[in-house]
C-alpha cells in the first residue's frame, strides 16, 4: 500500500514537473520571439510614396535577421484609413514606422508646411535643393523630434498638378470662381480660397458625378494620381504643372522606438530610408503619368516663371497666416534654399 502510494506521488511530481518545462518552453519562445513593427503609408505601391514605404519595409526585414520583422499597412489603415490621422497615430505608438507626406501630415504637424508653401520651390530643380539643405533637416529634425518623431530621411514628391475641364490655367485671375476638387491639406484649401477658387472636399465618385453634371470644373491632383483617375473619362482637357504645392516623402520612426536601437541599426535603417527613395522612381513614375495624360488627349502646360511669380504674389495672404504656425525662421530657410535651387539650370 505504502509503495503504491510512493509510485503515485512520483507520477503527479513527474507531471508537474513535465508542465513546469513545457510553460517555461513556451514562455521562453514568447520572450525570444521578433518584435512585430508596423509600417504605414497612406498609398498602394502604384504610388511613388506607397512604393518607397514597401521597399523600406522589405529591406528591413532582409536586413534585420531576425531582430524584428516589419509589417506594411498601405492604405492609412493603421489610422482609420484617414490620411490627416497619420501622424498623430505615430506620435500615440499605434505605428511604429511610417513614409508620409509633408502636405498630409501639415494639418497636424504644420512645421512640415514648409516645404508645401505656395509655390515657395515651383521647380523640381529648387525642391531638391530644399530637401537636401542640411539647415532645413536640421530644423525639421529638432521639430519632429520635439514631437516623439525621428526623421530617418526626407526625399523630393514633386508637385501637384490642376487639371481642369475647360479653362487653360495661366494666371492668378483665372482661378477666380474655379470649382475645384482638393483633397488631403488645410494648406492647399487655404490657397484656393485666397485666390478666389471654390474649392470642395469631394470624393472621387461625388467629383465623378460633379464632373458629368458640369458643377465641377477640375482637380488638384498629382499626375499619377489623375492618371489613376482616368482624369480624361470625366471630361478633363487641360493640365498645368504650375508649381503651386512642392511635396515630399518623410521616412519616420516612432522616437520611444528609435531611442532602444543601438546605432548600427539606425544606421541600417537610414541606408534602407535611402535605398528606397531610389525604388520608388518618383521622376520617372510623373513623366510617365504625363505622357499618359497626354497620349489620352489633355493638354500639358508648364507654367512660366513669371506665372510662377504671379500666382506667389496672389498667394501672400497664405504666406501670412501659416508663417506664424510653422516658424519663421524654418520658412526664411526653405526660402533661402530654393532660391539656391533656381540658380541652377534646369527643372
Amino acid at each position: 500500500m505504502i509503495a503504491a502510494r510512493i509510485v503515485i506521488v512520483r507520477r503527479f511530481v513527474l507531471v508537474i514537473a513535465l508542465a513546469s518545462a513545457s510553460h517555461a518552453g513556451f514562455t521562453s519562445a514568447q520572450a525570444t520571439a521578433p518584435p512585430e513593427l508596423k509600417l504605414s503609408v497612406v498609398v498602394a505601391p502604384l504610388y511613388p510614396m506607397g512604393a518607397a514605404a514597401k521597399s523600406w519595409g522589405d529591406a528591413l526585414n532582409d536586413r534585420a535577421k531576425g531582430a524584428f520583422t516589419v509589417k506594411y499597412f498601405p492604405g492609412a489603415q493603421l489610422a482609420g484609413r484617414d490620411a490627416t490621422k497619420e501622424f498623430r497615430a505615430l506620435q500615440a505608438g499605434e505605428i511604429d514606422l511610417a513614409v508620409g507626406s509633408a502636405l498630409q501630415w501639415s494639418d497636424a504637424f504644420p512645421p512640415l508646411a514648409a516645404i508645401a508653401l505656395p509655390w515657395i520651390s515651383p521647380g523640381n530643380r529648387q525642391l531638391l535643393a530644399v530637401v537636401a539643405d542640411k539647415d532645413v533637416q536640421a530644423r525639421l529634425t529638432a521639430a519632429l523630434d520635439a514631437a516623439g518623431v525621428t526623421m530617418v530621411a526626407i526625399a523630393p514628391l514633386r508637385h501637384r498638378d490642376l487639371s481642369t475641364q475647360s479653362r487653360n490655367i495661366s494666371g492668378p485671375d483665372d482661378l477666380k470662381g474655379l470649382r475645384v476638387r482638393v483633397r488631403e491639406a488645410k494648406l492647399i484649401t487655404d490657397t484656393y480660397i485666397a485666390l478666389g477658387a471654390l474649392p470642395t472636399g469631394l470624393s472621387l465618385p461625388n467629383a465623378q458625378a460633379g464632373f458629368a453634371a458640369g458643377t465641377l470644373d477640375g482637380q488638384d491632383a498629382a499626375a499619377v494620381t489623375l492618371v489613376a483617375a482616368r482624369a480624361w473619362a470625366t471630361g478633363a482637357h487641360h493640365v498645368v504643372q504650375w508649381g503651386a504645392f512642392a511635396n515630399a516623402m518623410v521616412f519616420a520612426v516612432r522616437k520611444s522606438l528609435w531611442a532602444t536601437w543601438p546605432e548600427a541599426t539606425r544606421t541600417m535603417v537610414r541606408d534602407a530610408a535611402l535605398k528606397a527613395i531610389d525604388a520608388a522612381k518618383t521622376s520617372e513614375r510623373e513623366h510617365a503619368a504625363h505622357d499618359e495624360l497626354a497620349r489620352n488627349g489633355i493638354a500639358i502646360t508648364r507654367m512660366t516663371l513669371a506665372g510662377h511669380a504671379a500666382f506667389r504674389a496672389a498667394a501672400e495672404p497664405v504666406y501670412k497666416a501659416w508663417t506664424p504656425r510653422i516658424g519663421a525662421d524654418l520658412v526664411e530657410a526653405v526660402q533661402s534654399a530654393a532660391a539656391n535651387g533656381a540658380a541652377v539650370p534646369g527643372n
